[in-house]
């Protein structure tokens, strides 16, 4: 049922003309932006440079691809191909059709995974699923997987996402199957079951949303833009491949936003929603900012059906509850986590910054910066199109039309996120789950359309091929770990990102430079992240070790100083300052420190091991390596390094039968040694030689 009204077909050809024509405008616009922020690598304009990262030849083809999709005489010619060929491929194939394209779209995806977990959470929730299997496959009770998955990854832990515990099990469920322990293999797998499940809510939908009178060829190409329109938005998180539940996510939304849809338009039973509405919470509790939206229709279906109304939300909250408790999730340990200062979740307050978590003020030029950013990236082309259809159309909507009225609410709900929460990566790291509460806009942009597509389908098509080749640079952006590397370099600016942001900035790069051996690099940003946090011991033992990689003795020990400032009771710190002195040859310092980490603990081997290593090897002082080798044994008796340097402490020491017993003792424990072997006929010779003598 359309919710347009025209005096006359003139006042109706019109108004269609001026949005066509500034629709078509803004095309231009967007394509003159992502031109001239193909030579500007900046923090600020990082929703649309990505061409910024590529060579000079890929940009121009980019941009001459861009104007054949808008310049009408390229454009039409480009329309009719690719209509025909869509009609080809449906008349040849049939329903085999979507499968085929699906499978497709599975190869594709699978061969193109994100290779870099910058953005986002990803890098850390593999790290979190990676401890939770460990910790599983150490443990050796009869617990089946889930149990024990459940045990160790609770679902308070990431208490913003209840259903990453049913990720876990996922996990565990992979990994047992596949006897695998490639987390991010299995993760991959969920995300292509995410796009075949967006796949089938688009088949799903497509059957209520055309006409019965519509011509079947143009209902296929139709269907194909409408497709290419969502998909090239979404489509990247499922490209890249992300481990966070945000693909399950953005599906769970669009099974709720098309079943309220559906519903309204009495193509679905009431109760449907209401159960996506609870599937969708119970992903990702940061949809409670959705139930205004929900609320609204709910009050839409109560003025139709009160009673339906009643059993939709008794059903939708039953099932929360039973969800809820299954999960172990305490909604109020949400909220008190979400207002508290120590998890930096709060949302931005109007006019000032009110502690390091905070980026920027509400009210600020730069939140205006990144929220132009997080839309151009997300929905550049359905957010414009339902801004100039409201424009345009104004005198001409029944405004109470009720999926127009639910799916506005729904866009205020997700703008209202957009807007006031606290993105701890920043907008530019946290654009995936930005994109899922932007997924409203998208559909309502659909639903706006379809009361306007007929002689709109060559624009239509405008925006889908210039939305594909955005999302093929952003998919080969992310795919090459070089040039997402060289975007996620850019974002280290206090502009955008407050402390809180650049802490986490700077923690993922020092894990990355660690991961490649760059350690040169790991110390820089653990030195940087360093200044963002007053509890540095575990920055200050890793610079520690990176030091000592790259051989910087004098680093090593200046830093393992500082650690010392807040741990004092670790013995290793001691020890290993004391190795750095002894390849300094300071050895009074280095003996100093080795007997300090003995005053820590007097059972600590390692200390009484580099103590006689030292002694025999570098000072020839055979009567303390002696007496420290014998300690350790004390404590160990079948320590191998003890053994043999005692034994050669007693030979030098002139005490032969001594280290004949202790060599002997120690070819008992490794018959076979080499050095050991002939080291004992050693002794025996000199003993017969002084015999003789």
């Amino acid at each position: 049922m359309s919710f347009l009204r025209f005096d006359s077909d003139n006042e109706k050809e019109l108004k269609l003309r001026r949005f066509d024509s500034i629709l078509t405008r803004w095309v231009w616009i967007f394509i003159l932006l992502v031109g001239i922020n193909a030579f500007i690598p900046e923090d600020w304009n990082w929703g649309v440079n990505p061409l910024a990262f590529f060579p000079f030849p890929f940009k121009i083809i980019w941009l001459i691809h861009s104007v054949v999709f808008i310049f009408p005489r390229w454009r039409d010619n480009a329309f009719l191909w690719a209509k025909n060929f869509v009609s080809s491929f449906q008349n040849r194939l049939g329903k085999k059709s979507s499968i085929i394209v699906l499978l497709a779209l599975l190869v594709v995806c699978w061969f193109v995974p994100v290779r870099s977990y910058f953005l986002g959470d990803g890098a850390g929730y593999l790290r979190v699923y990676g401890n939770s299997i460990q910790e599983k496959q150490n443990d050796k009770s009869e617990e089946d997987p889930f149990s024990l998955s459940k045990k160790y990854y609770h679902a308070d832990e990431a208490y913003h996402e209840p259903l990453s515990v049913i990720l876990n099990w996922i996990l565990v469920f992979g990994l047992e199957v596949y006897k695998s322990s490639d987390i991010p293999l299995v993760f991959r797998i969920v995300g292509l079951i995410a796009l075949v499940v967006f796949f089938g809510l688009l088949s799903f939908f497509f059957r209520y949303f055309f006409p019965k009178t519509e011509d079947e060829a143009d209902i296929h190409f139709t269907k194909f833009l409408i497709s290419g329109l969502l998909l090239c938005g979404a489509g990247s998180l499922f490209f890249f491949g992300y481990v966070e539940n945000y693909t399950l996510f953005s599906c769970a939304m669009v099974a709720y936003l098309l079943c309220c849809w559906l519903a309204l338009e009495d193509q679905l039973y009431f109760v449907v929603p209401g159960i996506a509405f609870a599937l969708l919470l119970l992903l990702n509790m940061g949809s409670l900012i959705m139930i205004p939206s929900f609320f609204v229709f709910w009050i839409l279906v109560f003025l139709k059906r009160k009673t339906e109304a009643l059993i939709t939300g008794v059903i939708s909250i039953v099932l929360l509850l039973v969800g809820l408790v299954a999960l172990d999730v305490s909604p109020m340990n949400f909220f008190l986590k979400t207002t508290s200062d120590a998890e930096g979740k709060h949302f931005l307050s109007l006019f000032s910054v009110p502690s390091r978590l905070f980026s920027y003020p509400l009210f600020s030029f730069a939140h205006c910066i990144d929220v132009l950013n997080a839309l151009l990236l997300n929905v550049p082309f359905t957010f414009a199109i339902a801004i100039v259809f409201i424009v345009s159309f104004r005198k001409n909507i029944e405004w109470n039309n009720s999926v127009f009225i639910f799916l506005v609410s729904a866009i205020g709900c997700g703008l209202f996120f957009l807007g006031t929460i606290n993105f701890e990566l920043g907008m530019a790291r946290d654009w995936d789950v930005i994109y899922v509460f932007l997924l409203p806009v998208s559909l309502f942009s659909l639903f706006l359309l379809r009361e306007i597509w007929k002689g709109r389908e060559k624009l239509l098509f405008s925006l889908v091929g210039i939305s594909l080749l955005q999302l093929i640079v952003w998919v080969g952006l992310n795919h090459s770990e070089e040039k997402s590397l060289q975007r996620f370099l850019k974002l280290d600016d206090p502009f955008l990102a407050g402390v809180r942001v650049r802490q986490n900035f700077y923690y993922e790069l020092e894990r990355y430079y660690f991961q490649k051996k760059d350690y040169e690099n790991q110390v820089r940003y653990l030195q940087l992240y360093m200044k963002t946090t007053p509890n540095t011991e575990t920055a200050w033992r890793k610079v520690a070790e990176a030091y000592r990689k790259l051989g910087k003795k004098e680093e090593v020990i200046q830093s393992l100083e500082k650690v010392l400032e807040w741990n004092t009771t670790d013995p290793r710190i001691f020890l290993v300052m004391g190795v750095m002195y002894r390849e300094l040859e300071r050895f009074d310092e280095a003996e100093a420190f080795f007997l300090q980490s003995l005053e820590v603990d007097s059972t600590y081997t390692e200390a009484y091991n580099e103590l006689g290593k030292m002694n025999y090897v570098l000072l020839k002082n055979y009567e303390k390596s002696a007496y420290y080798f014998t300690q350790l044994l004390i404590r160990d008796e079948e320590n191998h390094s003890a053994l043999q340097g005692l034994a050669t402490s007693l030979f030098y020491l002139g005490l032969l039968d001594d280290a004949e017993v202790i060599t002997e003792r120690y070819l008992s424990l490794v018959p076979n040694d080499t050095l050991m072997v002939p080291f004992l006929k050693l002794i025996q010779f000199t003993k017969m030689q002084k015999g003789n003598g």
